[in-house]
């Protein structure tokens, strides 16, 4: 296994080629774009594919429910569009 190394790409042609270099075959989009658009998921749409990953924080319960901080958190993230 490979020792942590700081994300230091200054281009994508960079990142591409490391992928190379280590043998690696993982597609790289030119554009972001496709992030900006709606996306449905059952009877829901998302206005972007931007999301809050649910893992960051640490400031639950216990019990591993969500404490007052978790709460707020979430709906500041979702006031600002997330």
């Amino acid at each position: 296994m490979t020792a942590h190394r700081k994300f230091a790409y200054t281009s994508l042609d960079d990142f591409r080629a490391d992928i190379a270099a280590r043998g690696l075959e993982i597609p790289i989009a030119d554009s972001t774009a496709i992030l900006a658009e709606p996306v449905a998921f059952g009877p829901h749409v998302a206005p972007n594919r931007m999301i809050i990953h649910p893992m960051e924080g640490c400031d639950s319960e216990a019990d591993g429910s969500p404490s007052d901080l978790v709460i707020r958190r979430y709906e500041r993230f979702a006031a600002g569009g997330a």
